[in-house]
């Protein structure tokens, strides 16, 4: 295909979609209009008042969380460089969330992709996982966060005695009772919550690795195992952890 026939293509494509959104506009405009008994030049340009309005107060209050933020973590904007690939996808979902709890989410996102003491590089995956979280994920994942940082605490004097701790987050178990409590969940509402997270890969399923002594060939040997629990107990991911120091603390 040569320029001008992908030029021709291009322009193609951009008149099906305007046609189509104006078509939509027309449709909502007579619905508007039925409900309210008004003309419906009058009940469209109302509606566009109004959204536009609501995009707006969600803009003003992104930038006023995003600047709030940035103070706290005395991030040096001089120094600072996003890429569009990421600032574009995570500033228009932005401005389009409506709860204030996900919304801030998606400032603390923006404020640690403009961050360079962040050593690692921001993934655009988180931009897809914010887009599917509710604000009970949310919570969960960062009550899920809390107890994995109490245990390893917890740990602290074990390796003080000279023991070996593995803090990975694969082998720190989180119980099914103790996340429950913590963050109020319902029985139903948990296992849904962490199905959504497991798809995202945010948790897991926890897997315990063990042995048992057995006889083998007329010598010992050793047995090894794994066992899946599916919902309790569980654990945060590599990329959970990575998430939620990005985006939720």
């Amino acid at each position: 295909m040569n320029e001008i026939e992908a030029t021709a293509k291009v322009t193609e494509e951009v008149a099906k979609t305007s046609g189509k959104a104006l078509e939509v506009m027309q449709q909502l405009g007579t619905f508007t209009a039925r409900v309210m008994g008004e003309p419906i030049e009058q009940t469209v340009g109302l509606l566009t008042d109004k959204l536009r309005f609501m995009r707006w107060q969600r803009q003003l209050r992104l930038f006023d969380r995003w600047k709030e933020i940035i103070e706290e973590r005395e991030i040096d904007l001089h120094s600072a460089r996003l890429s569009p690939k990421l600032g574009l996808p995570i500033i228009e979902n932005a401005t389009l969330e409506e709860d204030d709890h996900l919304q801030d989410i998606w400032a603390r996102l923006l404020a640690s992709c403009m961050d360079p003491k962040n050593g690692r590089p921001m993934r655009s995956a988180f931009i897809e996982i914010v887009k599917q979280l509710e604000t009970i994920d949310a919570t969960t994942l960062r009550g899920l966060h809390a107890i994995y940082l109490h245990s390893i605490d917890s740990s602290t004097t074990k390796m003080e005695a000279g023991l070996s701790i593995d803090h990975s987050p694969s082998s720190i178990k989180i119980s099914r009772r103790e996340l429950s409590e913590k963050c109020g969940l319902g029985f139903t509402e948990y296992e849904q919550i962490m199905d959504n997270l497991f798809r995202l890969r945010l948790c897991a399923p926890f897997i315990l690795n063990d042995e048992f002594d057995v006889v083998k060939n007329g010598g010992p040997d050793k047995h090894h195992f794994s066992t899946v629990f599916q919902y309790d107990p569980i654990c945060i991911t590599s990329l959970g952890l990575a998430f939620v120091e990005a985006c939720i603390e």
